[in-house]
């Protein structure tokens, strides 16, 4: 087709606009299913509960499930979970701890993993670490790697420094600990005389 120069260049910008309109059209649903796909997590507020915490008292009230806790249950629910990740390959023992629920104002039994231990240091991870109820994000994976690399950081190099500047920690060997007949566990569920002197738990 032989148009005048003028029209030639108006044909070819009709036709890039054309273009560009069908992209448009055809992009901006797709991109609003990807926005609709992942949500944002909630406006997380960080806050110090450091001082609220300390001026607790210590004692059963503050453990919010301590009534409907079934360590029976609780062990094989948490063994599944541990199971289908990548942690079930250096897990070694599973425990139950207190973790701190700040949102009810309570600390929560539930269980631990011990997935990695050096002659000074044992790391044990929560199961379940899915993130509160109403939060898109996936639950995070730790990897046995991960464990070990941090292990060697803090046995080499935090726990020096943390004994060259507070001292020497007390020796700790679960005698006399207050949990397990709160939960109805033996009396000597975290003796350990053999302890090292310090416990980690994420």
């Amino acid at each position: 087709m032989n148009l005048p120069k003028e029209k030639q260049m108006l044909h070819r910008i009709s036709i890039v606009f054309r273009a560009l309109l069908i992209a448009a059209f055809v992009l901006a649903p797709l991109s609003s299913l990807s926005a609709l796909a992942a949500p944002p997590p909630p406006d997380y507020k960080p806050m110090d509960v450091g001082p609220e915490v300390r001026q607790w008292e210590a004692t059963a009230e503050r453990i919010g499930n301590l009534d409907s806790f079934d360590p029976a249950a609780e062990e094989a629910a948490a063994a599944a979970l541990v199971a289908s990740t990548p942690l079930a390959q250096c897990t070694t023992d599973s425990k139950i701890f207190l973790i701190l629920n700040d949102f009810t104002g309570q600390y929560q039994a539930t269980f631990f993993s011990k997935v990695a231990e050096g002659p000074l240091t044992e790391i044990w991870v929560q199961n379940n670490l899915a993130w509160p109820a109403g939060d898109p994000r996936p639950t995070p994976v730790i990897y046995c790697e991960q464990v070990q690399y941090l292990l060697s950081e803090f046995e080499n190099n935090i726990y020096p420094t943390e004994i060259d500047f507070f001292g020497a920690p007390d020796f700790w060997d679960g005698t006399g600990a207050l949990l397990p007949s709160l939960l109805g566990l033996p009396s000597d569920y975290y003796y350990d005389p053999g302890g090292p002197a310090s416990r980690a738990g994420l």
